[in-house]
This record gives structure tokens, sequence and C-alpha cells, in this order.
């Protein structure tokens, strides 16, 4: 059975990357082949080590690297690192790829379904959700809102083959578009589904679960939600960031389980209780914590679906005890909901 091919687009230190593979390998009831694409060398022997593929960005074709020149000039802070990921079908032989962020984590059997949703694009040649924060709709977008680039599905021989997705290449890096800026292919992707509808696929929310809370409060709640079932999710802010690192090392290796996420988060809390943070258990906060666990526990059976009401510890807040010492997550879970 031929293997579905999985991506990883990583810049400077690379950090957990055998638990990333090991939990993305798990999730699968169908072979992978994983990727590592990287900026240098020496991040070979790292993929090497854990059955990756290793490709450097380096060497990609001399147009790619001209048009990535192109783009830097038109980027700030890491957009111009993000902007190697809508050249990929420059670099990569292969004839569809799934490319994930490293902070993203499975909930379902993503590399199984990810067939089907190819089959869906039409003319389209790469598949991406929608972003789940209000930022788009706030500057330029506020009928369609914008795209996120953490999970994309990248039809790279669909992408090679069309000439209208390769010339609005050369435009942006001509700066026919104007700025392409901070978010780099989140920006380049949602402005070519402006301008070329027919070349983006828009994924189900679920395939792309985010928890950030950028602009919490500037639009109401709807912009945050998503009615589908989790596939991926994506911890696109800081304190998430860590959470599904977390996961990708909690055992057993493989898809999120109810149990895995209820003892993740309530270390998490309590390792901010014990340490004085608040901001953990804000509004925002609590509203994504909801989202990880419905995430991992919809269907499960005895899930705690009223996990939303996360209520600081007396005792850990009381005792500013060693975070290990810090009270079971039993301690930490409202009986109540909201």
């Amino acid at each position: 059975m031929a293997c579905v091919d999985v991506a990883f687009l990583m810049s400077g230190p690379v950090t957990d990357l055998h638990s990333l593979a090991d939990h993305v390998r798990a999730s699968s009831s169908v072979p992978l082949c994983l990727h590592l694409v990287a900026d240098s060398a020496e991040k070979a022997s790292l993929a090497q080590r854990w059955r990756m593929q290793f490709h450097s960005l380096a060497a990609m074709p001399r147009e790619a690297l001209a048009l990535h020149r192109a783009f830097a000039n038109l980027t700030h802070g890491p957009g111009a690192v993000y902007m190697w990921k809508p050249l990929l079908h420059l670099l990569l032989p292969m004839r569809r790829l799934l490319l994930l962020d490293s902070d993203v984590a499975a909930a379902r059997d993503f590399a199984a379904a990810a067939a089907a949703r190819f089959e869906a694009f039409g003319a389209a040649v790469v598949g991406l959700a929608a972003e789940q924060a209000p930022f788009y709709y706030l500057n330029g977008y506020p009928q369609t809102g914008g795209l996120n680039g953490g999970v994309q599905l990248l039809d790279l021989e669909a992408m090679r083959r069309s000439r209208e997705y390769n010339a609005e290449l050369h435009r942006f890096a001509a700066g026919q578009r104007g700025e392409i800026g901070f978010l780099g292919d989140q920006n380049f992707y949602t402005s070519l589904r402006a301008l070329r509808p027919e070349l983006v696929h828009t994924l189900d929310c679920g395939w792309n679960r985010q928890l950030s809370t950028h602009l919490w409060g500037a639009m109401p709640s709807w912009v945050y939600e998503c009615d589908s079932p989790c596939s991926l999710v994506h911890g696109n802010h800081p304190t998430f960031k860590a959470a599904i690192a977390m996961l990708h090392r909690e055992p057993p290796a493989g898809l999120l389980s109810c149990a895995k996420c209820e003892a993740v988060i309530a270390r998490s809390i309590a390792y901010s209780a014990a340490a004085g943070i608040t901001r953990l258990l804000a509004p925002a906060e609590r509203y994504m914590w909801r989202t990880l666990h419905q995430c991992c526990c919809a269907g499960a059976a005895g899930a705690r679906t009223a996990f939303a009401q996360l209520l600081w510890s007396d005792r850990a807040a009381a005792r500013k005890t060693h975070p290990a010492d810090a009270p079971s997550h039993g301690a930490l879970l409202a009986p109540d909901g909201f």
C-alpha cells in the first residue's frame, strides 16, 4: 500500500522531533512517509534518526530561490520562512502532501481521510481551513475572513501543472499584489482565494481546530466556533503550543484521548497555579481549554463534557507547592460546567 506523505517545515532549532513523529505515525491507520523540510543540512541526521526523509531548502531550483528572495522583501518577522510553503511543489517530487505545523495534534485518523478531501478539490491546488480568530475579518476581508496555514493539503502535481497558480506566484513576487507581511503564506493564500477562488479549496474547520485567543472580544464568539468533528487541533497560541507538545509526549502514543487531554490540561493549570500565574483561566483561555477538551472527548464514554468550568485549586494557590505536589486533575474539574 502506498504511503501518505506528511511533511513539516522547520527553520531554526528543532526540538521534540521524535515525539512529534511518533505521535503522527501512531495516529494513522495507513502507512505514512514523513518528511522534514529544513534550512540546514545539519538537520538531516535528526531526520534520519526518526525515520524521516530530509529535504534541504537550499536544494530549491534557481527559479524558486529567486521567487523566495522576492517574497522575503515583501514580508517581515517570520513571514519569509512561511513563504517557503507555497513553493514546495518546486522542491518535493511527490504527487500530494499533507503539510503540518509542529504544534498540531491528531484527534482523528486524518491521513486515512486525506484522499477523499483531495478528490473534493475540483480545480483547486491547495486546501486550507479558515482562520478561527477575527484578524482577517478586521483587516481587509470583512465578508470572508481568512485562512490558516497550520494544516495544508497541497496537490503538488496540480501546483506544478497550474499556469494560473505559478503566474500568481510571480505576480506576488513582483509586488503586484502588495505586501505579504508578517503571516506570510496565510496572507498569500487568503489573498489568492480572493483573487482566484478556484485555486483554493476551503477545508472543513475540523481539519484545523485552532486554539488562538488573538483579538478575543473584538468580534462575537462565533468567529472562534467550529461545529464539525475535530480531526487536527492546532495550538497556535503560546499557552497551547506547550500543551500540544505535552500531548505529543503523553503515553500511549497515538490519537488524542479524553484521558490524555484531561491529564495534560490539569497538569498545565496546576503548574500555573503553583507559580501564581492566573492568565490560564482568563475567559479566552477557558474557552480554548474547553475546545481542546471537546476535541479529545467528543463521543467518549464517561467524558467530562463540562470541563469548560476550570477553577483554580485552593490547595495549589494557597500552598504554592512544587508542581509535582499540585492537586490531581480531578481536583481541578468543576462538576457542573458553565
